[in-house]
């Protein structure tokens, strides 16, 4: 996630689609507790495998403002269209998920439960 020169990215737009949610959540934790900012665009297709886990230590100081730092969009919004999208090979489904074991995406989650 950071750039080749060693600088980091003014933003980094991750496109969520079909990525696992607790492997994805702890690489966003570390960046952003890094003081990266993290955009997650299609997030009602990120997959869920195994029980919930909490993201950021939300309750510190750090951990708040950390989350100041995170943008998450449903779909792909007009500013972030546009962009170059990041995807992260260590948190998708097709290569992390075993096959045989169960998963749900977050759209139907969301829309069975409310």
């Amino acid at each position: 996630m950071v750039a080749g020169s060693g600088v980091m990215k003014k933003e980094v737009v991750i496109d969520a689609l079909h990525h696992l949610l607790g492997r994805l959540t702890s690489i966003m934790a570390k960046e952003l507790l890094c003081g990266q900012h993290v955009v997650a665009v299609r997030d009602e297709e990120i997959a869920l495998s195994g029980g919930l886990i909490s993201m950021i230590p939300h309750k510190t100081k750090r951990g708040a403002a950390s989350l100041a730092t995170l943008k998450v969009y449903e779909g792909v919004p007009p500013p972030y269209d546009k962009t170059k999208r990041v995807v992260i090979l260590n948190a998708l489904k097709v290569l992390r998920l075993q096959k045989g074991h169960k998963h749900c995406l977050l759209r139907r989650l969301s829309k069975e439960v409310g």
